[in-house]
This record gives structure tokens, C-alpha cells and sequence, in this order.
């Protein structure tokens, strides 16, 4: 046995070779935020630490208080930076969370509680930098599912995903946003199992029902995975047809985990906030004193540059804008974003008009993808509805939706000359866009166009003749880009 284990690693080593090369570059990217951002300049981080702290040091879970969202002095902290002399303690709003990230990262912090602060928090940071590592494998392992076989494109789609700026920031603060990432990833591939051979059993509906639950102990975006499994039973049932006897056991065995796992949280949730408010949210919505409503903003500037102001912010935060929403990148990194943004959105089209046959056919992982996106989007723009939140980090939780979009977009461009054209059209469109958005006319010149539509050309032209070239060199430049925003934007303007 020992004697035919290194041959199998090392075939196994030399296929997934793509995949090893984005894990170390993701690892070394996040190390880089973990390290250099400042104690606490990255969003809700205080708030999230003092909710670990607690739960360390008293063995009890917090309760959301008026008074845990101090408006004025958190305003304070962020103009100065944090201080270390000032006090962070009062930041608690994050105490009506789902308890498992918290209750994940307790034992790290009991482990190097004696130490000082600075090592506590590198060492909570740490916590979702391992849990990024496991979203970018499982990111991969999608990226199988949908190109069987296709290694490479697998790997492109884990190193868009993990290597977008903000992305990496996000993964190397203190948070359970990458916990969430991770188990609604769980969960998509586990829908998907449904679709193989055995079907429904319950045999596969429990381990789902069971991972769906611990998303929803961990966070609200998470609760998307809930749409996302009962879509996929749904469809799996609707192939398979099975009795009536079949289906009440294989929804027995999705419920009863689930149950098991959410049912004593959201009693504890309702005896602390009230039969009406299950999740804490009324509670959050009525302390959050002095954060800016939606409401306000649309009395004051009206419809048409909310929604304006609402989709630049969005848009450049998604790609990077780091602190507390205050370090935003220069403005032609955005623009850049943006063509190939339009580049790989007339691909996707292609691809799916090429493949809509197919689609109709065996629809399961398209619909899935899509559910999975517009729930993300829903949950972005409902939120919105009630306060001034144009974060792109809250559509995360979808991050291989947006991935894959940008994988398959790119790909179609890069293999047909019809895709390169009207890619070229859309490049002219995105500038056009981002002018009228922005105003920025003045930054948007001629000589920059001609610029990013020679590195179009000559990547396109590249990649018709060394694919994998091309590949290589558009996640080499983006990992660039993801560096840069630690070594540049982050060391020197936090």
C-alpha cells in the first residue's frame, strides 16, 4: 500500500495543480489584510469581537440592548481611526446574531485571551481566513459540477471568487460572513446530489435538512440556503415522482435536523425579544438610532440619484471599498472592472442562447444558480428598502453565482470572434454608462479607451491560440489588483 501512494498523490497533485496555485494565492492575499488592516477598520468588526469575547468569557449568549449601537461615538471612532485609548466596548449591536460563528471562534479566543489585543484579534481574523480556504475548495468542487472534468475552468472560477479585493478583505476580518459562505456552499452541492442517482432518500435530505439548519444559525444572509434546498427538492420531486409515502419520509428527514438545530434558537430568540420578533430584527431595526433610513435619503435627494448613488456604490464596494465604506480604489481600477464586467455579461448571453436547449432539458443547475442569485439580490435590496446600506460584500453569500457568471462570460468571449465584437461594443457602452453615472468625464478619455481595448484585443487574440495563458495572466493581474488593495489602499489610508 505504501508503495502506490505517492504515484496517487502526486497524479492527484499534478490534476488539481490550478487549484493548489489559488489556494496559496488567496492565502497569501488575506494574510496580507489580516496583517495590515488596523485594529477594527473593517466593517461591524468591533461589534463582532465584543459578541466573541462575551460568549468566551461568560459561557451565555448576548442579548441586543438599547444603548448597544452608540451612533455618535462609533461616528467618532471611525473619524479617528480607532484610537487605542478609546474603548470599543460599547459597540455591541451585533449581539442579536446567530450564535455559531461565535460559537467557533470562543475557543480560539479563550486559547490567546491572555495575550494582547492585538494578537486576539489576528487570531479571530485567522478563524475566517481558514474558513475562506475551505469556501475557495468547495468554490472548486462546484466549479466541477459545472464543467465535469474541466480542471482549469473549475480553478478560474475559485480564483475569480477568492481573489476579488474586497472579497479577500471580507475573509480576513473578524465575522461570520465567511462561515455563512461556506455552509450555503455546503448546501448547494448537497442539492445537487439530489439530482444523481437515489434521488430524494432520505438518505441525502437529511445530511441537506442539516446543513441548512446551521446556516440559519449563523447568519441572516445564510438563510437563503433555506429557498435553495426547498427549490431543489421541489424540482427533484417533480422529475422523480415519488409516492406519497417516499416524499413524507424524505421530508421527515429534511425537517427533523433542521428542527433540532433552529427550533431551540428561535425559542430563545423569542422568549428574549417576544413571540412577534423571532429573529431580533425588530429589535436591531429600533436601536440602530442615527443610522441613515432610506426613507430619508430618497426626501432628500430623490428617486433617480438613489438609485444612482445606489448602484455606483454597490458596484464599486462589490469590487473594493475598504474600512468602514471610506477607502474606495482609483477610479479607472473601477472602470476596468466594469468593462470586463460588460465583456463577460454579452459572453454569459451567448452562452446560454448557444445552450438553451440544454437548459430545457436538464434545467436543474441553471435554475438552482439562479435562485441562489436573485435570493442574494433580494436580500441586498430588501434591506435596503429600510436603511442605506450599498454594500456589495451583502451579495457574498452568492459569490460563485457571480463567479461562474464572470468564468463562462469570459471564456465565450475569449473562444469567439462574434463575442470579441460585440464585447468591443459593450466596452464603448460601459464608458458611456460610467460617465453618465459618475460624471467623470474627465477621467473617462479617449486615450484610456484605445488603452483597455488593446489589452482586450491582445488578451482575446492570446487566448485563441494559448488558452491557458490567458487564463493564467487575467488571474495574475487580478490577484495583483487583490494585493494592491492590501499593500497600497489599506496600509496607507487606514
Amino acid at each position: 500500500m505504501s508503495a502506490v501512494r505517492p504515484p496517487e498523490r502526486a497524479g492527484w497533485m499534478r490534476r488539481h495543480a490550478m487549484l493548489l496555485l489559488v489556494l496559496a494565492a488567496y492565502f497569501m492575499a488575506a494574510v496580507c489584510y489580516l496583517v495590515l488592516t488596523p485594529l477594527w477598520q473593517a466593517p461591524d468588526e468591533p461589534a463582532h469581537f465584543n459578541y466573541v469575547r462575551y460568549l468566551a468569557t461568560t459561557d451565555e449568549l448576548p442579548v441586543l440592548r438599547q444603548g448597544d449601537y452608540p451612533a455618535q461615538y462609533l461616528e467618532q471612532l471611525k473619524a479617528a481611526h480607532f484610537p487605542p485609548d478609546q474603548s470599543i466596548a460599547p459597540i455591541r449591536y451585533e449581539s442579536h446574531q446567530p450564535p455559531l460563528f461565535y460559537a467557533l471562534a470562543a475557543p480560539v479566543y479563550q486559547a490567546v485571551w491572555a495575550s494582547p489585543l492585538s494578537a486576539q484579534v489576528l487570531a479571530l481574523r485567522l478563524v475566517s481566513v481558514v474558513l475562506g480556504l475551505v469556501a475557495v475548495w468547495l468554490t472548486y468542487l462546484l466549479g466541477l459540477r459545472l464543467w465535469p472534468g474541466g480542471t482549469r475552468q473549475a480553478a478560474a472560477l475559485a480564483g475569480i471568487a477568492a481573489l476579488v479585493p474586497m472579497h479577500t478583505a471580507v475573509s480576513a476580518a473578524i465575522s461570520n460572513d465567511m462561515l455563512a459562505e461556506v455552509l450555503v456552499l455546503a448546501t448547494a452541492l448537497q442539492s445537487l446530489r439530489l439530482f444523481r442517482r437515489g434521488g430524494t432518500s432520505p438518505g441525502r435530505l437529511w445530511p441537506l435538512g442539516l446543513l441548512v439548519g446551521l446556516c440559519l444559525l449563523t447568519k441572516m444572509t445564510a438563510f437563503l440556503a433555506l429557498g435553495l434546498a426547498l427549490t431543489a427538492i421541489a424540482l427533484a420531486w417533480w422529475h422523480q415522482r415519488p409516492s406519497s409515502a417516499y416524499a413524507l419520509r424524505g421530508a421527515l428527514a429534511f425537517a427533523v435536523p433542521l428542527l433540532a438545530l433552529e427550533g431551540p434558537w428561535l425559542l430563545r430568540s423569542m422568549a428574549t425579544y417576544g413571540l412577534a420578533d423571532p429573529l431580533g430584527q425588530a429589535r436591531h431595526d429600533s436601536i440602530v438610532v442615527g443610522q441613515l433610513r432610506t426613507s430619508q435619503l430618497l426626501e432628500q435627494s430623490g428617486l433617480w440619484a438613489l438609485l444612482r448613488q445606489g448602484a455606483v456604490t454597490t458596484f464599486r464596494s462589490f469590487w473594493g471599498v475598504f474600512g468602514w465604506m471610506g477607502v474606495p480604489m482609483d477610479e479607472r481600477l473601477y472602470l476596468g472592472f466594469a468593462l470586463v464586467t460588460a465583456l463577460a455579461a454579452i459572453g454569459l448571453l451567448l452562452r446560454l442562447w448557444q445552450v438553451r436547449h440544454r437548459l430545457r432539458s436538464a434545467p436543474e443547475l441553471f435554475i438552482l444558480m439562479f435562485v441562489w442569485g436573485g435570493f442574494s439580490t433580494a436580500q441586498l435590496l430588501w434591506y435596503n428598502l429600510k436603511f442605506v446600506q450599498y454594500q456589495g460584500r451583502y451579495l457574498f453569500v452568492a459569490m460563485p453565482v457571480w463567479a461562474a457568471a464572470l468564468t463562462v462570460g469570459l471564456i465565450e468571449v475569449r473562444r469567439h470572434g462574434l463575442a470579441f465584437a460585440l464585447g468591443l461594443l459593450a466596452l464603448a457602452g460601459a464608458v458611456l454608462g460610467a460617465g453618465l453615472l459618475t460624471g467623470a468625464w474627465h477621467r473617462l478619455t479617449a486615450a484610456g479607451l484605445g488603452l483597455a481595448g488593446l489589452a482586450i484585443a491582445a488578451w482575446w487574440a492570446a487566448g485563441r491560440r494559448w488558452p491557458v495563458l490567458a487564463g493564467g495572466v487575467a488571474l495574475v493581474a487580478l490577484w495583483l489588483v487583490d494585493l494592491a488593495g492590501a499593500l497600497y489602499y489599506v496600509r496607507t489610508f487606514l
